[in-house]
């Protein structure tokens, strides 16, 4: 740990087991659903997990006001805080790194809006242009090269660790079986999340965002996802366009922030 000095009323210790992280209550961040799961998968590549829980003045005892998760590979951490005084001790733990929260950081920044759809709403037609397959155990060097040559600095442990804990890649394959297109779902606690599809530059405007988008409506509902979520940065205008068209609406943002 460090010695950077805590909010008044807050102690922050470092989660080693996922075990040990305490209980959450929803209203501690959007994504309070997968949390636990985040910690999990961050602990399994070789990160960092931290809680912290302050005095709760409504109730004897303390509550959880912030978890944060840590990629020292990458640099790239979460604060799950609504917490500003969390979300600054958070970020002063990791100088010199990206840091994603829903509080929005007075400084230069991303945004990212969350979109989001129930089940029970998904558009009932999709006209695929192209086949979309779901990963298996022997597809995941192509995800893992793929995945690296669009992210070159990227943890290569988070793709074994991500399939064991059960998300799953969807991809298009094209021209030879070369990977094309390829985006990711993972459903915990009847709650999906899907993040952004990644297409090859020369391969986009054909139609593989929306069929990868579509497909994992498909997958989730079929395995009882009550609703999904998506975070789209604000700038990557196809994505969002895909997923306003298949009826998914901005519930929320967040922000990506490089600690200075």
């Amino acid at each position: 740990m460090t010695n950077q000095r805590t909010p008044a009323g807050t102690t922050v210790e470092e989660i080693k087991d996922p075990s040990d992280l305490p209980r959450l209550s929803p209203s501690l961040s959007f994504f309070q659903p997968h949390i636990r799961h985040q910690v999990e998968e961050v602990l399994a590549i070789g990160g960092e997990a931290y809680v912290s829980q302050t005095q709760d003045e409504t109730r004897a005892g303390r509550s959880v006001s912030g978890v944060f998760i840590f990629d020292s590979y990458e640099r790239i951490g979460t604060a799950y805080t609504r917490s500003s005084e969390v979300f600054d001790y958070f970020c002063a733990l990791k100088p010199d790194s990206y840091v994603n929260s829903e509080v929005e950081p007075p400084l230069p920044h991303e945004t990212y809006d969350i979109y989001t759809i129930e089940s029970a709403n998904m558009p009932k037609e999709h006209v695929f242009s192209h086949e979309v397959g779901v990963a298996g155990e022997s597809d995941l060097k192509d995800v893992l090269d793929f995945l690296q040559e669009e992210h070159p600095y990227m943890n290569p442990k988070w793709v074994r660790v991500a399939f064991d804990s059960g998300d799953r890649f969807f991809v298009v394959r094209l021209f030879g079986g070369w990977i094309a297109g390829l985006g990711w779902a993972t459903l915990v606690n009847g709650v999906g999340r899907m993040n952004d599809v990644y297409v090859l530059p020369r391969y986009r405007k054909m139609g593989i965002c929306g069929d990868i988008l579509y497909a994992r409506f498909l997958w989730l509902r079929s395995r009882g996802a009550k609703w999904s979520y998506s975070e789209v940065l604000r700038s990557n205008t196809t994505m969002a366009r895909a997923a306003l068209n298949e009826g998914m609406r901005v519930s929320g943002q967040i922000y990506g922030y490089t600690v200075p």
